[in-house]
This record gives structure tokens, C-alpha cells and sequence, in this order.
């Protein structure tokens, strides 16, 4: 689903149908150049924790549970989203593949603290 243009609108629908397959297959989610912005990576983030993102409270068990692979590049997101995606893969109870955050907007602070959070959650980290 990568460079479709898909904006904020497409992360929140992507958000939610990684809400209602709950904890099926989705291994890979591949959904860069879609300028989805921090709102976007927030709700995407939400997904990975199974909570919506108006904060509606538990939507499901092990919503992430198959997810290995983020792949987010070229998105416009600055510190705000990308802290809350590396905060939900760090809870996850499942060592991460790959998160892909390359092309983005995020200070050099912010990716020491994104490292510092997925140490040993994420095998490859790219920013």
C-alpha cells in the first residue's frame, strides 16, 4: 500500500482494519509515501496497542500479535507519531523484524530516545 497518497484518512482506515482481523495474519504493513503525518502514525500506533484512537478502550486482544514488520518511510512524521509507534512495538510481546522510519521528520534526539526504547524489541531499526 505503499506511495498511495493515502493521507491521514487511509492510516485511520488501515488503523482500523488491523483492529477488526485481531491478531490474524498481518505480518507486513508496508504504507509509506502515503503522507499520513503524526495523526496517521498515532493511530496506527493505537491499532498496535488495540485500542482505538479516539481512545475508546480495548478493542480486541492481541490485535498485533502477527505484525513483524512496520514500514512507515516518507510519511511526514515528526517526534509526536514516531514515539508513539516505538512505544506500542515496545510493549508488544513478540521481538519486532523491521520498523521502517527513513524519510521522515524526526530529530536527531528523538531517534536516540527511539533507540533507546526498542533496544533489544526490534531487530532492524531504520531512520
Amino acid at each position: 500500500m505503499s506511495g498511495n497518497d493515502a493521507g491521514v484518512e487511509g492510516a485511520v482506515a488501515v488503523a482500523e482494519a488491523l483492529l477488526r482481523v485481531s491478531g490474524a495474519g498481518v505480518r507486513v504493513l508496508s504504507f509509506g509515501g502515503n503522507r499520513i503525518g503524526d495523526d496517521g502514525a498515532v493511530a496506527i500506533a493505537a491499532a498496535i496497542g488495540g485500542r482505538r484512537s479516539a481512545g475508546g478502550g480495548a478493542a480486541g486482544a492481541d490485535v498485533a500479535r502477527g505484525l513483524q514488520e512496520l514500514l512507515l518511510g516518507g510519511n511526514g512524521i515528526s517526534a509526536r507519531g514516531a514515539v508513539a509507534l516505538a512505544e506500542a512495538i515496545a510493549r508488544l510481546d513478540h521481538e519486532f523484524v523491521r520498523l521502517d522510519l527513513s524519510d521522515n521528520v524526526v530529530d536527531g534526539a528523538t531517534k536516540q530516545r527511539i533507540r533507546a526504547t526498542l533496544q533489544g524489541k526490534v531487530r532492524e531499526l531504520i531512520m
